[in-house]
């Protein structure tokens, strides 16, 4: 896990990966966003590790990134080893209505040249969700004071 993102003020978008992918040569297995559940979450900041996995906060998939970036032609090696940044978007129109965005961003340890030129880019894949998408659960965008 790499990254947290909140959808609302009790539920939030979590980052899980392998390390494997584009940059270290494999290919990638695992890149996935769940969305976790907190308002009924249990501190388990006193409990032993078979206590807390049992407190552990509800999760639900939200995105299987490689499933997705395969199903748009990428291949599993050309998908990055280290997706670590994910923020929300604009909201953008389409033929069926309004879709959030998602923005999914890799880390290349500035090793953008790693076996050769432009071998170990950088890369923003964008990711459009409808309310219908989210299962039940509220996109409340952030806001910020300026």
């Amino acid at each position: 896990m790499s990254e947290i993102l909140a959808l609302n003020n009790h539920e939030m978008l979590v980052d899980e990966r392998d390390g494997k992918g584009l940059g270290d040569g494999s290919k990638a297995k695992i890149k996935q966003i769940f969305k976790v559940e907190l308002a009924d979450a249990t501190d388990i900041g006193d409990m032993n590790g078979t206590a807390a996995v049992s407190n552990a906060a509800p999760k639900t998939l939200f995105l299987d990134v490689v499933q997705a970036l395969t199903s748009a032609g990428f291949t599993t090696d050309q998908i990055p080893a280290k997706i670590e940044g994910i923020a929300f978007g604009p909201d953008v129109a389409s033929a069926n209505g309004t879709l959030h965005t998602l923005w999914v961003a890799n880390d290349n340890d500035f090793l953008q040249d790693l076996n050769g030129p432009g071998t170990n880019p950088n890369q923003y894949f964008v990711f459009g969700f409808s309310d219908s998408d989210l299962g039940g659960s509220k996109f409340i965008p952030q806001e910020h004071s300026r």
